[in-house]
């Protein structure tokens, strides 16, 4: 049959993932151990002025959900006045609204000193 699934658990904290190799495609499912989310640290930010690493949206509310206000350029320096840690990213809150300042283990901002 052309349909033959290999699946290969792994274990890592409280994910299992499991790799299946179908028609030469890798796919990687994460499955959710008992009520437990999975934890990621974040690193600590504080509130001061961060100059932009690229071009970010400004948005009403932290969060990939919140509606764009406008397109703050690269090397744009902000006042943050406000942090706030979502599950994978960090949001400031500036006079006009949110910036993501950090996400998926990447810094979108770098502090001025």
């Amino acid at each position: 049959s052309p349909f033959r699934p290999y699946p290969l658990a792994y274990k890592y904290n409280t994910i299992e993932l499991i790799k299946c190799v179908i028609f030469e495609r890798i796919r990687y499912f994460s499955r959710k151990k008992g009520s437990g989310n999975i934890e990621k640290k974040l690193p600590v930010v504080k509130e001061g002025c961060y100059e932009c690493l690229y071009r970010l949206f400004l948005r009403d509310k932290a969060g990939l959900n919140g509606k764009r206000l406008c397109t703050v350029p690269e090397k744009t320096v902000v006042e943050i006045i406000e942090i706030k840690y979502l599950s994978v990213s960090i949001w400031g809150k500036t006079k006009e609204g949110w910036l993501c300042m950090y996400m998926n283990e990447t810094f979108y901002v770098k502090k001025r000193l």
